[in-house]
């Protein structure tokens, strides 16, 4: 059985989990839609997701995920913070280790592919702004390689045995 992508959005969402994005973005972090009667936010959305199969089985898979806090303010203040603490949890720095934590994938890549900022206007109040800002990240993962089944090993008289 191929691994769950799913694993990956939980380990997304996981690692933005986080204290000081939390105190920006007090509402939580979604996917898709955040909770009803929340302003402030981070909002995950799946926005491509690819395989590329090689020998009966997902050699790599790429997602790009689009990760942005929300809030409702007229300033883009707080959305500009959260972005940039967004930024960091997912940097990948050459010495340390991988931002996500993944049992059933190893961690090939993970970018910033285009930045996101823009304002809408709220529909219950027009007078209002929701402000959006963070951007899209490209994660490459691939399957962690399993063991075979069956090992051969030879003895020391040259007889090759089957576990």
């Amino acid at each position: 059985m191929p691994p769950d992508p799913g694993a990956v959005d939980a380990a997304l969402i996981a690692r933005l989990t986080d204290p000081a994005l939390q105190a920006l973005m007090p509402g939580g972090v979604y996917f898709d839609i955040g909770a009803k009667g929340q302003t402030a936010m981070v909002i995950v959305s799946v926005m491509e997701d690819a395989a590329d199969y090689m020998f009966h089985g997902d050699a790599t898979r790429r997602t790009v995920y689009q990760v942005k806090a929300v809030d409702l303010q007229t300033s883009g203040a707080r959305v500009t913070e959260a972005a940039a603490r967004i930024h960091a949890l997912l940097q990948w720095d050459d010495d340390g280790p991988p931002p996500l934590v993944l049992a059933e994938f190893d961690l090939l890549a993970l970018r910033l592919v285009e930045r996101v900022r823009y304002t809408e206007v709220d529909t219950a109040n027009a007078d209002q702004r929701w402000q959006h800002h963070g951007g899209l990240y490209e994660v490459l993962v691939a399957p962690v390689a399993l063991a075979p089944a069956h090992t051969t090993e030879e003895d020391a008289h040259g007889t090759t045995t089957r576990q």
